[in-house]
């Protein structure tokens, strides 16, 4: 599994696992919030994927809504 140190820095898409990490919930957690539209995600064929920024800046609006 991806360590939270190797993810601070990353720039390229970071997948289901390494999004669990970085937010500190299950795999399943982020594939049920993504279906949702409750996690900002783009679909790449069959696999979500994320950005580290975008995910920064949902997390900084729910933190403060």
């Amino acid at each position: 599994p991806p360590a939270e140190e190797d993810l601070a820095t990353r720039t390229e898409p970071l997948t289901v696992a390494e999004t669990a990490v970085y937010l500190r919930c299950d795999e399943e957690t982020v594939r049920r919030r993504c279906k949702s539209g409750k996690i900002p995600a783009k679909k790449v064929g069959s696999e979500w994927r994320f950005l580290k920024s975008v995910l920064d800046r949902w997390l900084a609006q729910e933190v403060n809504a």
